[in-house]
């Protein structure tokens, strides 16, 4: 049950797909009983023209308003995972500057620099590094 659910929120264009189908027959059985003088299998399997034509409206509908779902729920997935691994990248930036400030923070004058240039390239795993002006 879980995989058909999972399988039906990657492609709710199906459910327009299903929900069109009982429509198209939801609609037959109302016609049917109020409206048709046919027998029910006639009136479910060979509808006219016009019933055809409002029946496919239908869904064609539900099947467009699914597809429109569906891109609005991959594309929130995407802007979601994109700043997941934006913020990783920020927090991985962070502890990178902060292992370097720890490093030089008790360094003063040249020591200051030369500490910084062995922190830095230690923290990014780098084997040079130059800090210019």
């Amino acid at each position: 049950m879980t995989k058909m659910l999972k399988f039906l929120k990657q492609n709710i264009w199906l459910i327009g797909v299903l929900l069109g189908v009982v429509s198209w027959f939801f609609d037959a059985f109302v016609d049917y009983l109020f409206f048709s003088h046919d027998p029910l299998v006639e009136t479910l399997l060979f509808p006219s023209p016009s019933e055809i034509w409002m029946r496919s409206l239908n869904l064609f509908i539900l099947v467009v308003f699914g597809l429109i779902v569906q891109f609005g729920w991959n594309r929130q997935n995407k802007i979601q995972e994109d700043l997941r691994l934006s913020q990783e990248q920020g927090r991985q930036c962070l502890n990178q500057f902060r292992a370097i400030l720890d490093g030089t923070s008790q360094h003063t004058g040249e020591n200051f620099f030369s500490s910084m240039v062995k922190h830095l390239a230690s923290t990014l795993n780098v084997h040079y590094a130059f800090i210019g002006n």
